[in-house]
């Protein structure tokens, strides 16, 4: 049998990593097949953890200064899942930015919830979406009184950190529960300037710790952050949503993070961050690197006038130099705890020498404000079929219509398409952008 999986992954793991997971490939990990046990005498149990496990998992409470922390191993989407179960019941009307990752969208969905959104700004300067500011949310929460939990995006893909501190304070004036989907910061708390959401104040967080640790994949860390997170039914939930059987290679990874950036990840991440100064300094003649207060330091997010994101990756990739991501206007690379002069000054080599030519593109964000005909959940039991999305207009969407990157829905279930939306997504299929929700021009309506 020919191992097209394992021919693709020896091709690509030989590369300089600068995306997710964030062992990067080269930190030494439990991972052989001795190690993969399961629930049996000495090793606990995961969903009801009395000893090794549970002790571990007090360290991880101590080092992120929690109410109480747990380990997950089947990925933020369920832990995400979770967190929503935890605080909502059927019925509740629930506030979300409108970038949410679509774990959050799919989990409101299965609960049953109201859903609002709050758009953020986009900087046509920067052309890029800015934080949501406290004074923003909560005129959202004036308009809607019956706010029970407002779920923002800390860390986004491109780096953008919000002002947890200020925006908690407001959510809990409204009387609102906060969760923060920080699946890309698990290391912000290992920063001098600490960004965390816990810090802030949110009242359960989300962390995908394999994305920014080194650890395995799928691992996945739940804070919370406030006695308001009624732990009883948190563990409750657990229990009902994970896997009965959790990866002990996930857990064995996630206990060898917490152990590396207590002795030396802490520590190393200050080089790092000098590291990263030093390249910026050395190749602003070449680069514009985005950079503000509210941006966490390891997302390297850079552009080039005239010049796709998606061209300097390509080019990047040719080096040898993986990429997280781009877009048209940024190329992104994700530098970590285990990242050194090995990895970076090979990285800035590349970024000097590659040969980038100059494009013909403008920018390809529109603000479309589709208007809601029923709630997310409604549409999952309604009939549907798909249909050119060119002739949808007037339908009721039946899917998330969303180009990726950057990431943020053009259209959700049980909203309008209108004439906007058709010419948006077009604008995208277009400019060869991946449009999820939209398969060979189809587009999924309720019937």
């Amino acid at each position: 049998m020919k191992k097209y999986i394992n021919e693709a992954v020896k091709k690509v793991s030989r590369n300089i990593s600068f995306s997710t997971p964030g062992h990067k490939g080269i930190f030494s990990l439990p991972s052989q097949v001795e190690f993969d046990v399961t629930e049996t005498i000495g090793t606990d149990n995961l969903l009801h953890p009395q000893d090794v496990i549970l002790k571990s998992m007090e360290n991880l409470k101590r080092i992120y200064g929690s109410k109480k922390s747990y380990y997950l191993t089947g990925g933020s989407t369920i832990s995400n899942h979770i967190a929503l179960k935890s605080i909502t019941k059927e019925g509740d009307r629930v506030l979300i930015e409108r970038n949410a990752h679509r774990s959050i969208l799919n989990g409101c969905i299965l609960n049953k919830l109201k859903t609002e959104f709050m758009y953020p700004s986009y900087d046509k300067k920067t052309k890029l979406f800015l934080p949501l500011s406290p004074q923003i949310i909560e005129s959202y929460l004036k308009k809607y009184k019956d706010i029970k939990l407002v779920i923002l995006t800390s860390p986004t893909y491109y780096g953008m950190v919000l002002n947890i501190r200020e925006i908690a304070e407001v959510v809990h004036k409204y009387g609102a529960y906060l969760f923060v989907d920080e699946a890309h910061g698990s290391h912000l708390n290992f920063l001098d300037k600490n960004l965390s959401a816990l810090s802030g104040g949110a009242d359960i967080i989300v962390q995908s710790p394999h994305k920014t640790l080194p650890c395995l994949t799928g691992s996945s860390f739940i804070h919370v952050g406030s006695s308001k997170v009624n732990i009883e039914r948190l563990e409750k939930v657990i229990s009902m949503i994970s896997s009965t059987s959790p990866s002990y290679l996930m857990l064995l990874s996630m206990e060898r993070a917490l152990e590396y950036m207590e002795e030396e990840g802490r520590e190393n991440l200050k080089n790092v961050l000098n590291l990263i100064k030093e390249l910026k300094n050395d190749l602003k003649d070449k680069y514009f690197f985005y950079e503000s207060d509210f941006h966490d330091p390891t997302k390297l997010l850079f552009a080039k006038e005239n010049v796709s994101g998606s061209q300097i990756l390509r080019e990047l990739f040719k080096k040898n130099i993986r990429l997280e991501m781009a877009d048209i206007n940024y190329a992104l690379a994700l530098v970590g705890p285990v990242d050194s002069e090995k990895t970076l000054v090979p990285l800035k080599k590349a970024m000097r020498e590659i040969n980038l030519k100059e494009e013909n593109f403008k920018d390809l964000y529109r603000q479309v404000l589709p208007e809601k005909i029923m709630e997310m959940y409604e549409t999952f039991e309604r009939e549907s079929q798909f249909i050119n999305y060119t002739e949808a207009a007037g339908r009721i969407s039946a899917d998330t219509i969303c180009p990726y990157p950057p990431g943020s829905p053009i259209i959700v279930p049980g909203e309008l398409i209108d004439q906007d939306v058709i010419d948006t997504i077009g604008t995208y299929l277009k400019a060869e952008i991946e449009v999820t929700g939209i398969n060979k021009n189809l587009i999924e309506v309720i019937k």
